[in-house]
């Protein structure tokens, strides 16, 4: 619909012009003395949407409906505000008609999708996305959802297709290059350079955005501590915070930190807190929620609390605050642990990672300077012993009669070229199962289905719903002989859980950080043979592990024990080695501006 009056028409340009207040007092006079005028109500509608004033923008499109319900303009309006008010059903319906009356309006399709998503019918979502990247490729709303949806298939191939794709229309959106940035380290195929292209992309709009950064001069510390501030999204139930946790606990002790030289504080980007957020917080250490802060306000409030060091936790996943880097909120800025990638702002000064990760040779792959700590870049914390489930010392085959390989890393690792490995693997040991997990139906049916078409039936392949009781998810090792890692997108704590538990993991050793972290972590644990250098050696090495009984039998017996007391595990060892290291970063700066 097009305004028809000049009054609406004028406060039509103001809203498309972002001069939203002004435009709402123009329509709301204007509407008491047009009660009965679609097109006012309906940029009334329009200009409270925008303002996020959701329930009052659904009264006004439902009144415009009422006096011209066969408007599709207006029914998108009607549809995405009842969305915003959670009347998903309700939004569903207007959208239907919107496309019923207006099929070739790419922006009723999205609408359509995004209903469609909300109440977990991907399927039929994915083909009105489609419809509406071919209606408009220029419109970046429709694939940025359509890859949301991929993902949630477990497809990152399909996703960063779309995605690249959107990006010759709009190469500098955002969020595009964020999703995109994001899927390329799971997508198969793709060069370490590309990926960093990606970043470098990403890293320029960011730094576009944030403007002239902050002029930070680190200064000699004399006698005082060091002070790190820890940027997180993660203080909550989340398996960053296990990684935190050790380094948190061991500087809770006033003479440890000391000792160091260091104090720690907790910049909290948390959304929803929980009961962990709520231990982590119990330590002590100073703690700020910035949750409901943007970028500038965060940044100054790091700045205000005279943090020496700021280490970004989270890098380019859902809910990161790796952009308030961009502003220089510290003298001396790392990032750490959350994301496998370089951030590429460069404003970010070092990455802290290992030598296993990131061997000498590697270090063009990333903007920062590499911190490399030895021997190992993680300290895993076991989970509450109440959580751990015992493990049987029998491997599940001496029961089952037949070999059981697992994964239960997020579908979205597991890719073409991952599938297409385990089922030669399943065609090798032909006696063998495979046990995945995957928290949505839509994945499974991709598992399934990927499987079949390679030739291995559905009762050799098993996709079992996520445990939410973490004791439970720990005993489902317990029917499991061999994990398999995933590539290009190694698992993380998906690897620690299976050697706490005593099975050991097949890992594949890559050329990138995000395919290293599995290599590490099992030669941190004392256990690198179970790394491979090739896929027919990956094969092979699980075949033959799958038929030693004896050996898997020792491991059911040994693996916790040898994890627990590997460096993998030793907190004090690492939150030492890490604050030496932050040290060492800060010296290096003070020297670099004398």
């Amino acid at each position: 619909m097009l305004p028809a009056g000049a009054t609406v028409r004028r406060a039509f340009d103001l809203m498309n012009s972002g001069r939203l207040r002004q435009a709402e007092e123009i329509l709301r006079r204007h509407v008491q003395r047009e009660p009965k005028d679609p097109s006012g109500l309906y940029v009334l509608a329009a200009t409270l949407l925008s303002k996020g004033q959701h329930a009052q923008a659904a009264f006004f499109a439902a009144k415009a409906n009422e006096l011209s319900p066969n408007d599709h303009a207006i029914l998108g309006v009607l549809g995405y505000s009842l969305a915003s008010v959670g009347q998903t059903l309700a939004a569903l319906d207007a959208f239907r008609k919107a496309v019923e009356i207006a099929p070739d309006e790419a922006n009723a399709w999205v609408g359509l999708g995004v209903s469609l998503a909300a109440i977990d019918r991907t399927e039929e979502a994915i083909p009105a996305f489609q419809k509406a990247v071919a209606l408009d490729p220029t419109d970046a709303s429709a694939p940025k959802n359509l890859a949301v949806c991929y993902s949630r298939f477990g497809d990152a191939n399909a996703a960063f297709k779309v995605l690249r794709a959107a990006l010759q229309y709009a190469p500098r959106d955002e969020e595009l290059l964020l999703q995109a940035a994001a899927m390329s380290n799971y997508a198969d195929g793709l060069k370490a350079h590309e990926t960093l292209a990606m970043h470098n992309s990403l890293a320029r709009v960011i730094e576009a955005r944030a403007g002239v950064p902050h002029i930070m001069h680190p200064k000699p510390l004399g006698n005082r501590s060091l002070r790190i501030a820890l940027l997180s999204a993660d203080f909550h139930d989340h398996s960053c915070s296990y990684f935190l946790e050790p380094l948190l606990n061991h500087f809770a002790s006033p003479e440890r930190a000391s000792n160091a030289r260091v104090s720690l504080a907790c910049f909290s980007a948390t959304r929803k807190p929980d009961a962990v957020t709520s231990r982590l917080r119990a330590l002590g250490h100073a703690w700020y929620d910035v949750a409901s802060l943007d970028d500038a306000a965060c940044a100054s409030l790091i700045r205000a609390e005279s943090v020496n060091v700021l280490v970004e936790c989270g890098g380019y996943t859902n809910g990161s605050r790796a952009s308030v880097l961009a502003r220089r909120a510290a003298p001396v800025q790392a990032t750490y642990l959350g994301y496998p990638n370089t951030t590429a702002l460069r404003e970010c000064d070092f990455r802290i990672v290992d030598a296993v990760t990131d061997p000498v040779g590697n270090d063009g792959l990333c903007s920062e300077r590499l911190i490399r700590l030895g021997p190992h870049f993680l300290c895993y914390s076991l989970r509450n012993p109440k959580d751990l489930a015992p493990v049987d010392p029998e491997p599940p085959a001496t029961r089952a009669g037949q070999v059981t390989f697992a994964s239960f890393n997020s579908p979205t690792k597991v890719g073409d070229a991952c599938m297409e490995i385990w089922a030669g693997l399943l065609r090798q040991v032909p006696s063998a199962r495979l046990l995945l997990k995957a928290k949505h139906d839509v994945s499974k049916s991709r598992l399934l289905q990927a499987f079949q078409a390679r030739g291995i039936s559905h009762e050799r392949v098993s996709v079992l719903p996520l445990v939410e009781n973490p004791r439970d998810h720990m005993a489902l090792y317990n029917q499991v002989d061999v994990a398999l890692d995933t590539f290009p997108y190694n698992g993380t704590t998906t690897t620690y859980e299976a050697l706490s538990m005593g099975v050991p993991v097949v890992a594949l050793a890559g050329d990138r950080h995000a395919s290293r972290v599995s290599m590490s972590i099992l030669h941190a644990v004392g256990v690198p043979e179970l790394v491979a250098t090739g896929t027919d050696a990956y094969v092979q090495l699980a075949a033959t592990l799958a038929s030693d009984v004896a050996r898997l039998r020792h491991w059911r017996a040994t693996l916790r024990e040898q994890l627990i007391r590997s460096p993998a595990c030793d907190q004090a060892a690492f939150a030492r080695g890490f604050a030496a290291a932050l040290h060492k970063a800060w010296e290096e700066r003070v020297s670099s501006v004398k």
